[in-house]
């Protein structure tokens, strides 16, 4: 029986982790579609943030 419930827990984790890709994944892809909508470049964009382009 502990066994099962184990298994569904990593199956839920898994399901989490999965998830917050997802969300990551959509948000990198929003913040791409509107830096090329605005004609900007990585570089520009990252030194209006602070921040490297590689971050």
């Amino acid at each position: 029986m502990n066994h099962a419930r184990r298994r569904i827990t990593d199956a839920g984790r898994a399901r989490e982790g999965y998830q917050e890709a997802r969300r990551a994944y959509l948000f990198g892809t929003a913040v791409r579609d509107r830096r090329t909508a605005m004609g900007t470049t990585q570089t520009r964009l990252a030194a209006r943030a602070g921040m490297s382009q590689a971050a």
